[in-house]
């Protein structure tokens, strides 16, 4: 049975049911998973974060973070000033 989970971030308030439900220890991780959408491994990365810290985690911002190089003409106009200068068995 294929399992398929939804790609959205998690919220504080739903971080923080998690991290409350597995102190009690009343849910299994395949309960809570279930319940909030997400994959068990992700259930017990939340909580080792817990363990490890002592805080909630804080999730980053979803996604890649997009840099562009700041000079982008030069490094365009480099490998084509290079094309000139060939070896002799590329020539014809």
């Amino acid at each position: 049975m294929l399992k398929k989970y939804k790609h959205s971030v998690l919220t504080d308030d739903q971080i923080k049911w998690i991290v409350k439900q597995k102190i009690e220890g009343k849910l299994k991780n395949e309960e809570i998973a279930a319940v909030q959408g997400i994959s068990v491994r992700r259930v017990q990365q939340i909580y080792s974060l817990y363990k490890k810290n002592g805080s909630l985690p804080v999730l980053k911002k979803a996604g890649r973070h997009k840099a562009l190089p700041k000079k982008k003409g030069k490094l365009l106009s480099k490998p084509m000033d290079n094309l000139n200068h060939a070896p002799a068995i590329w020539s014809t």
